[in-house]
């Protein structure tokens, strides 16, 4: 906290142009993203990228990482950009926040891309994971493989040489 409060004097941020929240509730995080006039991810690494999923869920426009995760959840080629450049990001969060046909279409696109992601869907496709699996350990089990006999070739050729 004290990290970022030090970085936004640095860049000559006012108080009320970094607002540091701390927890919020499920609440206040769907009022915050539901006033976002932009939602920015820049992670270089995330397990799913839940947030980005809420974001658009809530209709926020979305621009995130071109890495991990992130490319498949908001599912748009242009909403993306190299976490690793300033300038990337920066010509990103500027394209978003000044062309508003841009940001209409991150919108309606974020709304539409939510919708692909549910529960129901998620649960199903682990369920087929684990049946191929379990097939797959089927298959195993009735097919064993013969342990690899060890070869005496070496030995005795060594032997023979002496």
């Amino acid at each position: 906290h004290n990290h970022l409060t030090k970085l936004a004097r640095q860049a000559s941020l006012n108080n009320d142009e970094l607002i540091i929240t701390g927890y919020l509730t499920d609440a206040e995080l769907i009022e915050f993203y539901n006033l976002a006039t932009l939602f920015v991810f820049p992670s270089k690494h995330e397990g799913f990228g839940l947030p980005v999923l809420e974001a658009m869920a809530c209709g926020a426009p979305v621009i995130g990482s071109n890495i991990a995760s992130i490319p498949e959840v908001i599912g748009l080629p242009a909403a993306l950009f190299d976490p690793f450049s300033a300038i990337d990001i920066a010509t990103k969060m500027s394209m978003a926040l000044c062309d508003e046909t841009f940001r209409n279409k991150l919108k309606t696109h974020g709304l539409n891309q939510a919708k692909t992601f549910t529960w129901d869907k998620s649960g199903k496709h682990a369920i087929n994971a684990l049946e191929a699996l379990v097939q797959t350990l089927e298959i195993q089990a009735q097919h064993p493989r013969e342990p690899m006999k060890q070869e005496k070739h070496f030995s005795s050729n060594v032997a023979r040489a002496q």
